[in-house]
């Protein structure tokens, strides 16, 4: 007579699966669905724009820090009393000789995205003034000045032009002159 423990064991062994024989190999036409099936279709692909986005929504989910509500003046205001257009490298790169404020100036104009300007147009025409700025991490994300049209009131991305523009303006008395390059729609652009 098989005891409790032994009557369990053979209860195990007819409860397990009966083996399957092996599969023969599938044929090139199966092969050949599966495969298509796999790949993605033509409207999965993205464009430029597209792809940029869904980078810098990484990007931000990343390395965006949430912080607390700013006390006093911000960072940004003394930035912008201190703020230069330019500043060349050998105006102390290192920060070496700067007050706090000229510091903290310095350190919001390094993390500027200078490879295209914002430009204000709104009085190039009844003054002949023209005024620009570099675009800012906001603008990089939104493409302002990018995948659309520079001009700050604008926003049209068809049909954009690049311009490289020698800027000449004043600044704390000093007369100064930059190469600039902007990207302008075609009804801003001929200004």
């Amino acid at each position: 007579m098989a005891s409790a423990s032994q009557r369990e064991l053979q209860g195990a062994y007819k409860r397990r699966p009966t083996a399957q024989a092996a599969q023969p190999p599938p044929d090139r036409a199966d092969l050949l669905a599966r495969e298509l099936r796999r790949q993605p279709a033509a409207t999965d692909y993205e464009n430029a724009r597209e792809r940029h986005r869904r980078f810098v929504s990484g990007y931000q989910s990343r390395y965006i820090p949430t912080a607390a509500a700013p006390t006093g003046p911000s960072e940004l205001d003394i930035a912008r009393e201190h703020s230069r257009f330019v500043w060349r490298d050998d105006e102390t790169g290192t920060g070496v000789g700067l007050v706090w404020e000229e510091r903290v100036a310095r350190n919001y104009y390094d993390r500027l995205f200078k490879e295209y300007a914002i430009a204000d147009l709104s009085q190039s025409v009844q003054h002949g003034r023209l005024g620009l700025r570099w675009r800012t991490e906001a603008e990089v994300v939104d493409g302002k000045g990018h995948f659309s049209c520079g001009n700050r009131k604008c926003s049209e991305a068809v049909g954009l032009c690049s311009y490289e523009v020698l800027f000449s303006y004043s600044e704390r008395g000093e007369k100064h002159s930059a190469l600039v390059k902007l990207r302008l729609c075609p009804a801003v652009g001929v200004w």
